[in-house]
């Protein structure tokens, strides 16, 4: 049987055009059913997670964006693996530093 945790953090380090440190929390009851469910939006509402179509420097501009992707990624089960602290997701190879 597999089991669902409470809460999961992510922490995304700060970048060259970022200085602060994001942290993502998703709680035991915003997790989906199944692999196949779509992600809950962040609370804000304000971002979605960019089409396959959208150019990454595109897709990346957005603050948040990477967030959703990498919400949007776990809870579809698409993430390939871990490598040195982070998690690399198949769709755009950048890796996420996890906490």
């Amino acid at each position: 049987a597999k089991t669902t945790p409470k809460a999961v953090a992510l922490e995304v380090p700060p970048d060259d055009d970022h200085s602060d440190v994001a942290t993502v929390i998703v709680e035991e009851d915003e997790l989906p059913a199944s692999g196949n469910a779509s992600a809950p939006q962040l609370a804000s509402g304000s971002a979605s997670a960019p089409s396959r179509g959208t150019k990454a420097s595109d897709a990346y501009e957005s603050r948040t964006a990477p967030l959703v992707l990498l919400r949007t990624y776990a809870s579809e089960g698409r993430w390939i693996g871990l490598r040195q602290g982070s998690v690399v997701f198949e769709d755009d190879n950048i890796a996420y530093h996890g906490t």
